[in-house]
């Protein structure tokens, strides 16, 4: 008696429309899978730039090949809210401080940051404290933020935090600040000293 040999139905050709019709509904799933993750990745993002892990990886790349180090204590970043930051300062090498804010609010917002716009829009700056210093070679602290040109490439100019934020801008409303000049002598010794108390400013800063 023949014997008949049934094909498994795994192996059974689909007709083209039902194929194309699985393919599509494969590609549709694959395609959810896909947007599930980038919500969950925009949900996310905010809140992992605003723990420690975040915003050290974010002054990493700010900080580097810069000689002056800013650092804050906390912030809230937010995709399309502003921005709140808390005991904002600026290190020079020799561990002194440049500059040094409690708290700031501006209406910078995630988004502007990950694009390189940064638009502080109308920011409040509380209880600033500012300490400048000239040199005797007439150079100033202020120069700790522009880092110098690569010896092999000294037309290039630096990649300090001052050329990173050259796209800055917003508008800044100084509540109080203390404002110290200092002059430095030849040899490392201390000069002639001024203090301005309570100081408050309006500035614009364009980009």
């Amino acid at each position: 008696m023949p014997t008949t040999l049934k094909t498994p139905r795994h192996a059974r050709a689909l007709p083209p429309g039902k194929r194309w019709k699985k393919r599509f509904k494969r590609m549709g799933w694959i395609g959810l899978g896909f947007l599930a993750m980038g919500v969950v990745v925009f949900l996310l993002l905010p809140v992992w730039m605003s723990n420690a892990q975040g915003r050290a990886w974010v002054l990493d790349r700010l900080n580097a090949g810069s000689a002056a180090r800013i650092s804050c204590d906390d912030w809230s970043l937010s995709w399309f809210k502003g921005t709140r930051i808390k005991n904002l300062a600026i290190t020079l090498p020799d561990n002194s401080r440049l500059l040094f804010c409690p708290h700031i609010k501006t209406e910078l917002t995630l988004w502007g940051i990950l694009r390189g716009n940064y638009d502080l829009g109308s920011t409040t700056v509380e209880t600033l404290q500012v300490n400048l210093t000239k040199y005797a070679d007439g150079s100033t602290s202020l120069d700790a933020l522009s880092a110098p040109p690569s010896p092999a490439t000294p037309a290039t100019p630096g990649t300090g935090l001052l050329e990173r934020l050259r796209s800055l801008r917003g508008s800044l409303q100084v509540q109080s600040a203390v404002v110290t000049v200092n002059s430095a002598l030849a040899g490392g010794g201390v000069g002639e000293s001024v203090t301005y108390t309570d100081v408050r400013a309006a500035l614009t800063i364009a980009a």
